[in-house]
């Protein structure tokens, strides 16, 4: 990470100086590259999305990547969500994404099209389903 990009961690989110361990922020550097980022990408995505170091491995991360896995989404797809919309790896997946695809499968949407879908619009995940979603599949 260079020193301009290091600021805007800082800058954006000045927990990160103090609250993780070095161990801890190596752990998460190393799983992010397991998506195939290099460790430049995974220094620019930390840089403009620091609250992901927030984030617990175990208990974000993994599930939600089991979960896309589940729906078809390979690891380009799973890299190409975090590019797009990091913070979706920070969300709860029970009480924010799980419903957001029962919906599209209530609706009739097939597992696998749902995978394809997300990966293409990662902010999907991030869109309130009572008031963004089903107002526009009303319509």
């Amino acid at each position: 990470m260079n020193e301009k990009d290091f600021g805007t961690m800082v800058f954006d989110f000045p927990k990160v100086l103090g609250s993780f361990t070095l161990e801890e922020m190596n752990q998460k550097v190393n799983y992010l590259k397991e998506f195939g980022f290099s460790h430049e990408d995974v220094g620019r995505l930390l840089a403009f999305k620091p609250q992901l170091m927030a984030c617990s491995i175990e208990d974000r991360w993994k599930p939600l990547v089991k979960y896309l896995y589940y729906l078809g989404v390979q690891r380009d797809g799973m890299k190409r969500i975090l590019a797009i919309k990091p913070m979706v790896y920070c969300v709860d997946l029970e009480a924010t994404i799980v419903p957001k695809v029962r919906f599209l499968q209530d609706i009739g949407i097939r597992e696998d099209a749902i995978g394809n879908m997300l990966v293409k619009f990662p902010s999907l995940l991030t869109y309130s389903l009572q008031k963004k979603i089903r107002p526009v599949v009303r319509s």
